[in-house]
């Protein structure tokens, strides 16, 4: 569009503004002629006639203070402005640099932009469509990848690696809050020395993760030495200076932070990246918070399964396995054995010597019937110094 502008015109220069995260964040998105740079960033907050551009007119503008206020190069001496007004909104800004328009062209550029604005607006909604879909695919993709996991170091791995995968970062990092010491630790590191960042901890408000745990919210940064919320000067370890990070959450309560840098054939990470970063932060934390309910659900089973003296299964666990031996003996013909024993005169050296030491011969017990017994076989805490072994595939005289 600009080279053809170009053309027609006799323009010397031109660019496309878009706006950025406010309107101070307008930026030359696309360029024409040498005068001006890509990504040169300009403040039309301060324009005067901004109020006329989102009112859909063209303005224009041939004052050296206001331009070079505005932030355009010495270069520029005169611009033409003309808006591009989505949902009364003004999303782009076509500029013409350094050349005289008469009022016809003026007239044809604005009735031209403002059928460019309906076009710009449909090509929006088809990404916007594509990139939904996309996100779709890739967030069902890593959901699958981490749903399997239900171990917490594997877990960790996968989400890290699959995350950095997903958003083509060079270096992550996944810290998990620890309640105990209410600090961040980290768990998995991709793209770092492990042995140096091992045992890095933060609090809450250190350093940019955090930051991201205190406040819970995502965090997106174009250059960390320019952001005024971290006084760290960048390190030396990562290759550019944009990053991104977020909170993991479950309920609201936070559970860690992922973190990711040097996003790989670019310089930083976008608006887009970040919408994905969320998406996949989400099922991440799910995840993680599973995987929790399930170590503590295996704890809790194995002490409700278990004796805590002895550490042998106890009567609870003993009745249904019993149950269960005896009808595959019965199922497929098979024999099984049951061995019932207990201490002689408990009591007596538990009155004599004091219950500390009825506990030690309790463990003693356990131990050896444990190492005089097969793998197969089963030994149980029947109750106080009752014990109990289950033989399968065993006849009487085995037994």
């Amino acid at each position: 569009l600009l080279q053809a502008m170009g053309v027609l015109f006799d323009i010397q220069a031109g660019a496309f503004l878009e706006k950025g995260k406010d309107e101070r964040g307008y930026e030359l998105h696309r360029t024409f002629g040498a005068l001006v740079a890509p990504r040169t960033k300009i403040n039309l907050a301060e324009y005067n006639e901004i109020v006329k551009l989102k009112e859909g007119k063209p303005a224009f503008l041939d004052e050296t203070y206001s331009i070079l206020r505005l932030g355009y190069p010495e270069t520029i001496r005169s611009v033409h402005s003309f808006p591009l007004v989505q949902n009364g909104e003004l999303a782009w800004v076509l500029q013409i640099y350094n050349s005289e328009l008469d009022d016809d062209s003026v007239q044809i550029l604005q009735t031209y932009c403002k059928h460019l604005s309906i076009i710009f607006e449909n090509i929006l909604l088809k990404n916007e469509i594509e990139a939904g879909s996309n996100i779709l695919s890739v967030v069902t993709e890593f959901n699958d990848a981490i749903g399997a996991q239900l171990e917490a170091p594997e877990l960790y791995r996968t989400i890290l690696l699959k995350a950095a995968e997903v958003l083509k970062a060079e270096q992550a990092s996944l810290m998990i809050y620890d309640e105990t010491s209410g600090e961040l630790a980290i768990k998995f590191v991709k793209g770092l020395n492990e042995k140096i960042v091992q045992n890095l901890r933060l609090k809450p408000g250190e350093g940019s993760a955090g930051f991201v745990f205190e406040t819970g919210k995502p965090l997106l940064v174009d250059d960390i030495d320019e952001d005024s919320r971290f006084e760290t000067r960048r390190r030396a370890r990562y290759k550019t200076k944009s990053l991104m990070s977020i909170p993991l959450k479950v309920h609201h309560r936070k559970i860690g932070v992922l973190n990711v840098t040097d996003k790989i054939g670019e310089d930083r990470f976008n608006e887009k990246d970040l919408k994905l970063f969320e998406s996949i932060a989400g099922h991440a934390a799910v995840a993680l918070e599973r995987t929790g309910f399930y170590r503590m659900s295996e704890d809790l089973r194995k002490i409700s399964l278990t004796d805590s003296l002895t550490e042998l299964y106890n009567r609870r666990f003993f009745q249904d396995r019993m149950n269960e031996e005896i009808e595959r003996a019965r199922r497929h013909s098979h024999p099984v054995s049951l061995i019932m024993l207990d201490i002689d005169d408990f009591k007596n050296y538990n009155d004599t010597y004091g219950h500390l030491a009825g506990d030690e011969a309790l463990r003693l017990t356990a131990s050896i019937i444990k190492s005089s017994v097969r793998n197969i076989d089963l030994v149980v805490r029947y109750g106080g110094e009752e014990f109990a072994v289950i033989l399968p595939l065993t006849e009487t005289v085995a037994a």
